[in-house]
């Protein structure tokens, strides 16, 4: 039985607490969110080598380069963004016990990145839950990670790739909490959905956020810098 309590006494910052003076997704932004008592919430991709990095955006758009992440070989990532991007294996060093949603953004082959993430995180599993708008991913490790925690994405994009696989891929996997956006559903649609899942609301980015939706989801994904954080902070640990 897997142990999931600590989703509803844990909230999550999305890329880490940062600021003017932190980089997002980066070993301080990791260390501020942990000293206020936060789990993690991380976009992972994969280089054309095979490197799993922290990274949120599809393209290189944030170092003034058009190329997409996938395209890129990690000795060329670390030239265009002066060594900004981290890996997955090095940003897992500083969070320790942490709880962390690892959420894969990637439209490749996917076995690929889970056989690579799946190895990262073998020595620890507990700490770690895996979740991906990308249903084909949740079922590799529903089939081949089975004991690792799986949250589903509810989104209504449909930019994959491989969008029949991707239907029956989300008509079979099984998840153990899902993430929706607090801003694409109805506080009606939420309650339902509350009622049969562990329920993540993403994304908070505001007090008023929070004092809207924080009575209808078991945790939520915080992006915001510094005020905010130690709002929730002190509720959650009252």
């Amino acid at each position: 039985m897997k142990k999931i309590d600590f989703i509803k006494t844990t909230l999550f910052a999305y890329k880490g607490i940062y600021d003017e003076t932190v980089e997002e997704n980066s070993i301080k932004s990791f260390q501020s969110a942990i000293s206020l008592h936060y789990g993690l919430f991380l976009d992972v991709q994969m280089t054309k080598d095979g490197v799993v990095v922290i990274y949120s955006n599809d393209d290189l758009s944030d170092f003034n380069v058009k190329d997409a992440l996938i395209d890129t070989s990690y000795e060329e990532l670390c030239n265009i963004c002066s060594n900004k991007i981290i890996t997955l294996e090095e940003g897992l060093k500083y969070i320790n016990n942490t709880p962390v949603i690892i959420n894969i953004k990637y439209d490749g082959k996917t076995h690929l990145i889970n056989e690579k993430i799946a190895a990262i995180l073998e020595k620890n599993k507990e700490n770690f839950m895996i979740t991906s708008e990308n249903a084909i991913n949740l079922k590799w490790f529903n089939n081949f990670q089975p004991e690792f925690i799986i949250g589903e994405i509810c989104s209504k994009n449909k930019c994959y790739k491989h969008p029949l696989k991707n239907f029956f891929a989300r008509n079979t996997i099984k998840t153990d909490f899902k993430i929706i956006d607090i801003k694409k559903y109805t506080i009606e649609t939420i309650k339902y959905l509350k009622k049969h899942n562990v329920l993540i609301g993403s994304i908070i980015d505001s007090e008023e956020d929070y004092l809207t939706y924080k009575d209808y989801f078991d945790s939520l994904i915080n992006d915001t810098k510094i005020i905010l954080p130690v709002i929730l902070n002190e509720e959650n640990n009252q």
